[in-house]
């Protein structure tokens, strides 16, 4: 062979097998996707809802996160949000049961997703008028909400009759949530995001709502890193000494080993203000942990921690004795809820 010839690079080659198994991997995904959902009752409803007992006069409160997503074959359009009115209307008549105090929601449909669709289909929430943002609908009229401001996929909810959330007036709606620049060639359709919240009993901390890119650990790492440690550019998103962290992490620190779960666990194991951060799901509740999100593959993705609060949290439909948030059918995550004391000192 002649030696001028010119050769392929070697790493050329690995990131063309690399693109193709991404390629066969989204293909299967889907594929496994349009056959769960399109051979199930989204219909069905086992929701059975047994209330906490709350004392108020012991500083204790509800908390939830819940991812609402689904990966049905027809919500691709949507970005996989939450796009069927059955199960959206099934959520919203289970939330309005719960009521939790503080609630955490993502992978919601915001309205500006349905402004150039052309929904024909009456089982999908595009076919409807969004004059109502979806949050709301969801939560109801008893809740400030406030949102990430970028795309608003995520929100935090927080009852006007337990306290306030800075920024926003009690009962509104607001797109103000303090958010985390997802990085160069990240997908800004994830965030993590936090608000402020006071309530009534003299109790200041900052809410996070975790989000972190699922498909990219690199990504993922540098999100969960400029959110909670902050970088040149940009401060933490956290600007209070008390905090609770909610929301779908996209990685499970016992199971997954990539630099995204060594960036977590850095941040965990470093805590804030001088304060120790402490799991109030997950291992808090049973080691190993209840899975959070079964499709195709499982891990606990979806967590509740604190440095400040103390309370055990516990997986709807994995932890005996719960039923799942839509019912049986309609979501891939497990909504994680738990009653926590949040003491003003």
């Amino acid at each position: 062979m002649n030696r001028n010839t010119p050769r392929f690079p070697k790493h050329y080659i690995k990131y063309v097998v690399l693109y193709f198994i991404g390629i066969v991997v989204t293909l299967l995904i889907l594929v496994v996707s349009f056959l769960l959902y399109s051979t199930s009752d989204m219909s069905k409803d086992d929701f059975v809802w047994n209330p906490p007992l709350i004392d108020r006069t012991k500083n204790q409160y509800l908390v939830m996160t819940a991812n609402v997503g689904n990966s049905d074959w027809d919500c691709t359009p949507y970005k996989w949000k939450l796009c069927k009115n059955v199960v959206e209307q099934k959520l919203r008549e289970h939330l309005q049961i719960v009521k939790p105090d503080i609630i955490a929601l993502q992978e919601l449909l915001p309205p500006w997703l349905c402004q150039n669709a052309s929904e024909t289909g009456p089982n999908e929430v595009c076919h409807n008028p969004q004059n109502i943002p979806q949050v709301r609908r969801l939560l109801g009229p008893d809740y400030t909400i406030v949102c990430e401001p970028h795309v608003q996929y995520e929100c935090l909810g927080v009852k006007k009759d337990i306290g306030h959330v800075n920024g926003c007036p009690d009962g509104g709606f607001c797109y103000s949530a303090r958010s985390a620049d997802p990085g160069k060639n990240c997908d800004a359709g994830f965030s993590i995001s936090s608000i402020t919240v006071q309530l009534n009993n003299g109790a200041v901390f900052d809410v996070v709502n975790a989000h972190p890119q699922s498909w990219s650990a690199s990504c993922r790492a540098n999100m969960l890193l400029r959110a909670f440690n902050g970088d040149t550019e940009d401060p933490p998103i956290i600007q209070n000494d008390k905090v609770l962290i909610l929301g779908d992490f996209n990685l499970d620190p016992w199971r997954s080993n990539d630099e995204s779960v060594n960036a977590w666990q850095s941040i965990f194991e470093k805590g804030w203000a001088s304060r120790d951060y402490r799991y109030h799901s997950a291992i808090a509740e049973t080691n190993p942990p209840y899975y959070t999100w079964r499709f195709i593959l499982q891990g606990t993705y979806d967590l509740v921690a604190s440095n400040f609060a103390s309370g055990i949290c516990h997986v709807m439909g994995e932890t005996p004795g719960t039923t799942r948030l839509d019912g049986g059918s309609g979501n891939d995550h497990r909504a994680v809820f738990g009653v926590l004391v949040l003491p003003p000192e």
